[in-house]
């Protein structure tokens, strides 16, 4: 949780690449309890990636946003 919220903060003061970078360090799957925290790390780097306008960076993260909702039956 706490990386998150760094990452958040980092966000708000306008540091949008050091976001991105501390966002990223929740990809590992280990320890499991990260995975609790992708989906939000991922919501913050599309709005990161945004800010420094880079679209193909943001396409990538909404990709895998995609890729992490649950299938519909």
């Amino acid at each position: 949780a706490e990386r998150l919220l760094l990452a958040e903060l980092l966000f708000a003061k306008g540091d949008f690449e050091e976001s991105l970078l501390v966002a990223s360090l929740l990809d590992a799957t280990e320890p499991v309890t990260y995975l609790l925290f992708l989906r939000p790390s991922l919501d913050l780097r599309v709005r990161a990636a945004e800010a420094l306008k880079r679209s193909d960076l943001a396409a990538k993260y909404r990709l895998r946003l995609t890729a992490l909702a649950p299938r519909q039956r």
